[in-house]
This record gives structure tokens, sequence and C-alpha cells, in this order.
């Protein structure tokens, strides 16, 4: 599953976005706004520089409860009504066939949350989200943060029998040409309600160069659907900083 995992985000860096919903361009007389460079999440075999990607899959076989702040992740910031997701200084446009996030609670550790699912089965949701993480609460750098809100993830009520997670990557990345870092695990579970063995979960941190906070973007997709993958990566492409 890790080969697969890797070749699988090794060839999103050079597609296209896939059911992505954008915007109509503007009337000619109006500039359009310029597109953010690809966030370009990197291979997960070959580290690029040493000391900055994680050489080989970490596995972990239980969560030990993290030490997560307890925030508000329905208290919503004003955001413009258009075609995007927005919170925590982020957004991401808005994606066929998903619909208006139900699982923004779960995030309890973060601020100014909001996303889309789409379901996989009853029980189970792709999801994108985006939301704020403060510097009061000990978000200090994207990659102690990004590492904080993955141990977030796996000992929350996300994944309700989870067995195991497994580091495919954590790496140094720009989103927006932003200091971002990125972290992509393998996260399993044992729940009789669902069928799937787990997810791939992608954690996203981008210091915006807000004093107040760091911006999540946080996705996951079943384990071993490359379709759903691909477009994760296309969603994570047209991040945008606010």
């Amino acid at each position: 599953m890790i080969i697969v995992v890797a070749l699988a985000v090794r060839a999103l860096l050079v597609v296209g976005p896939q059911g992505v919903t954008e915007p109509p361009p503007p009337p000619a007389s109006t500039a359009p706004s310029p597109e953010p460079p690809p966030t370009s999440l990197p291979p997960t075999e070959t580290p690029t520089e040493p000391g900055t990607t994680t050489p080989a899959p970490t596995p972990s076989e239980s969560a030990e409860p993290a030490e997560c702040t307890v925030g508000n992740p329905t208290a919503r910031q004003p955001h413009p009504t258009d075609r995007r997701i927005h919170g925590g200084g982020l957004s991401f446009p808005k994606t066929a066939g998903f619909t208006p996030t139900e699982q923004q609670p779960y995030f309890t550790w973060a601020y100014d949350v909001a996303g889309q699912d789409r379901p996989v089965e009853e029980q189970w949701n792709s999801t994108y989200v985006v939301g704020a993480l403060p510097t009061f609460d000990g978000f200090e750098s994207p990659k102690q943060s990004a590492e904080l809100v993955m141990d977030c993830t796996v000992s929350s009520g996300l994944y309700e029998g989870f067995t195991g997670r497994t580091d495919v990557s954590s790496t140094s990345i720009l989103v927006d040409k932003r200091k971002a870092w990125a972290i992509l695990s393998e996260v399993r579970v044992d729940d009789p309600r669902v069928s799937v063995a787990g997810d791939t979960v992608v954690v996203i941190v981008v210091d915006t160069g807000s004093p107040e906070s760091l911006a999540m973007f946080w996705a996951c997709v079943p384990l071993g659907d490359n379709a759903a993958l691909q477009q994760l990566e296309a969603v994570a492409n047209r991040l945008r900083v606010e």
C-alpha cells in the first residue's frame, strides 16, 4: 500500500485538477486574479534536501493521547460568499460532488473551520477542511503544528477504532509562495460499521504571515483510492492564502 501511495502522489505532480469547479472567468475589462503557484506535494521516497523529508514510513500501532488544545471550530470569521471554501486564512475551490462538511465539530483544536464532504459509504466520507491554529494555543511553526494536528487527528473522534498510523512523508513545501509543512499519513481503523480500512490523511500548515495564527488544510480520502487522491492533490494545488 505504501508503494501505491508513493507512486500516486508522484503522479499527481504532473496531472491537472479533476472535478474542481472554479468561478467563471471575469469580463474582458477586468484583469483576472493570478492563480497561485501549485502547492506540489512532494514525492514520498527520496528527499530533495537532507533532513526535510521523512526517509521511510514510520508505523505507529497506537495513538497516545495528544495534548490537543481546546479551540472552537464553529467560531467563524467573516468570509466572501463565492465559489471557494474559506477558513483560517486559506481557501480552496468548491469541488463537484461535495457538500458542506458535517465534520466541523471534530476539529476541536482549531478555529474558523469550514470544508466539504463527499460520501464514501454511510458512515465514511472524503473530507477537505481549512481552519485557523492560534499561536496562543501553542501552534508555533508549520512543522511542529502539522505534527500536532496529525497526532490530534488520530486521537480524536475522527477515527473510532483506530489501529495504526504510517507517516509516508513529512516535508517543507510552499503554498501560494508561503512557507508550509505537509504530512501525508495512512490511518487505519477497525470499525465494524464500515468496509474501508482507513484513510490517506494530508495535513498542510501554512505560515500566512499573521502573528495570531497559522492556517491549516486537512483532507482525507479512503486508502487505496487513487482517483480520490488525485482529486485531493488538485484541490491542494489550488490553495490560496487570503
